[in-house]
């Protein structure tokens, strides 16, 4: 069983039974404009990580990375590109 909770600008509880269970922060975003789809954005990323085999943490952190990008406007114009969320997860990851 595999459980998701957005929480905002808490971030996301994860909770997979025997394998992880615990609250993953939102990215740093500096101008937050319009919140409107994150969370729809934040699971498209994370079931694309999920199907790429990404371990569970980090298929959190590439769905915050989608939500984090598309806050920056208002609309659909603000979906983030996928160059932009590879830079910035890799960015994150290189942080670690």
């Amino acid at each position: 069983n595999l459980f998701l909770i957005t929480m905002g600008k808490e971030g996301v509880f994860i909770y997979k039974r025997g394998k992880i269970s615990k609250l993953l922060p939102i990215i740093n975003i500096k101008s937050v404009i319009d919140t409107t789809g994150c969370g729809d954005i934040f699971i498209c990323g994370f079931l694309y990580a999920l199907s790429k085999k990404y371990k569970l943490g980090d298929c959190a952190l590439f769905g915050n990375v989608c939500a984090g990008l598309s806050v920056k406007g208002f609309g659909l114009d603000l979906i983030p590109k996928k160059r932009e969320i590879f830079k910035k997860f890799k960015e994150i990851l290189n942080k670690k």
